[in-house]
């Protein structure tokens, strides 16, 4: 009785210490209207989205720059400059350091960062359909036809 005891207590710490990791299959990412598939898709930490940096910030027009030595990655567009380093909650853009809400991390060798920070930083506005489990990424008006029809809370999310 004392093992069965001590074991559930043990879980129960482990999973009430570890934050909740939603490995999200079913997440879809839509940047201008354009569905997007990466190698490492979105995960869901702490009630938050990652992405993977690269392919997000590639899409949005960004050029982008890794230094794996100190584990920090920069991005620019339009004049912004936007650094990110794993595993540290702050953030520089143009720069004025910025609070996240979850710190970049590798996830299967790809660098992820929480998407709605990202995507704001670079001008760029961002929904979320909890329905379908969808990002919309958008940096032009007016909404097409076809996201309209797809998506018939898009409005409710952006607030237009």
């Amino acid at each position: 009785m004392k093992k069965v005891l001590a074991i559930i207590l043990s879980l129960c710490m482990i999973l009430t210490s570890a934050s909740f990791v939603y490995a999200a299959d079913d997440i879809k990412i839509i940047i201008k209207d354009e569905a997007k598939t990466f190698d490492q898709m979105p995960v869901i930490i702490d009630g938050r989205t990652l992405v993977p940096m690269r392919g997000i910030f590639e899409a949005l027009g960004a050029t982008i720059a890794w230094d794996d030595a100190t584990k920090t990655v920069t991005a620019k567009k339009s004049g912004e400059t936007i650094i990110l380093k794993i595993g540290d909650n702050n953030a520089t853009v143009s720069g004025e350091t910025k609070t996240l809400d979850v710190a970049p991390q590798i996830i299967n060798g790809r660098t992820m960062v929480p998407v709605r920070f990202v995507s704001n930083a670079l001008g760029s506005r961002v929904g979320w359909d909890d329905a379908t489990k969808t990002v919309f990424i958008l940096d032009t008006y007016p909404l097409t036809q076809e996201l309209k029809t797809n998506s018939p809370n898009i409005y409710k999310m952006f607030d237009i």
